[in-house]
């Protein structure tokens, strides 16, 4: 395969997804613009991209962005939300407060440390934004009224400093 494919017309994922176990096999990665809105505000849908990369070596951890493939063959991108004592995975998107449970390992596909936001570059696992996701993730999920009210406050505030 080619480095840096340009293609004018969107791929399924099911087709992209040999493309992506080859770059990692090769150690590398393949960058895929996101669709939908589940990763909202982190990730914006047709604006921002990701780089599909190896599974971690380490133990996975929660706010780790993974994508991984469901038993009805739909693919997501979602956070890890934590790792039950069986191994099961529990993940949910930024902009959902459902989480999925039973993922199991042999379902994932690739991790996403690397995305380009606002054409910028950042490192998914070290930025202060995604440390903050995480954050809202588990406070969204454990404390959703207080969570709810925080983000009303802080959508008024935004509004009023322009």
């Amino acid at each position: 395969m080619e480095d840096g494919i340009k293609l004018t017309e969107p791929m399924k994922m099911s087709d992209v997804e040999p493309y992506i176990h080859e770059a990692i096999a090769a150690g590398g990665s393949v960058r895929v613009l996101v669709k939908g809105s589940s990763m909202y505000p982190f990730l914006v849908n047709g604006r921002d991209s990701v780089f599909f990369e190896a599974l971690p070596k380490r133990a996975l951890r929660s706010g780790d962005i993974l994508l991984y493939r469901r038993t009805n063959g739909q693919y997501v991108m979602h956070r890890l939300y934590a790792v039950a004592k069986n191994g099961s995975l529990t993940f949910v998107g930024d902009n959902q407060s459902i989480l999925e449970k039973g993922i199991r390992p042999e379902q994932l596909i690739a991790s996403v440390n690397i995305c380009i936001r606002r054409g910028k570059m950042i490192n998914c696992s070290r930025s202060i934004r995604n440390r903050l996701m995480i954050l809202y993730m588990k406070m969204r999920i454990r404390l959703p009224k207080t969570t709810l009210l925080l983000t009303r406050a802080f959508i008024k505030l935004k509004h009023i400093g322009g």
